[in-house]
């Protein structure tokens, strides 16, 4: 079995996004965290911290992201959110981009430790808007 790639699963993603459009409108950003192997999000801070953030760490970033944009939220991310991911020409880019996502994410959480007990959903949703939204 091939070994699943960040464009791949940018795009599996994407399309259980669009084919559950109903569901995921319907849902909070806080019940789908749920599937995260973090509970809240100072789990998601302790283990992401570092230069070289996990694929778990990645696909929980990009999961918020791709369920805001999936909303047509007008707070998507406001430095283009997912859609500037689908402009990576590689997986390397996208990779890289992701990574540097979570490393932002991280540092703005552990500035706002009042997200700690939240959901890794609410904390990373806050911390995306916190970086990009300036």
């Amino acid at each position: 079995m091939a070994a699943r790639t960040p464009l791949r699963r940018l795009n599996q993603a994407l399309l259980t996004i669009l084919s559950a459009a109903t569901i995921v409108a319907a849902w909070p950003t806080w019940a789908l965290a749920q599937e995260f192997l973090f509970a809240t999000t100072k789990d998601f801070v302790t283990a992401c911290d570092g230069t070289s953030p996990s694929e778990d760490c990645q696909g929980a970033l990009l999961h918020v992201e791709l369920v805001v944009n999936s909303r047509d939220d007008p707070n998507n991310t406001c430095d283009g959110g997912t859609d500037a991911l689908l402009n990576a020409e590689s997986n390397e880019e996208l990779n890289g981009m992701l990574s540097e996502r979570v490393v932002k994410v991280v540092a703005w959480l552990k500035q706002n430790t009042e997200y700690d007990g939240h959901s890794p959903g609410d904390g990373i949703w806050s911390a995306l808007k916190g970086v990009y939204c300036r």
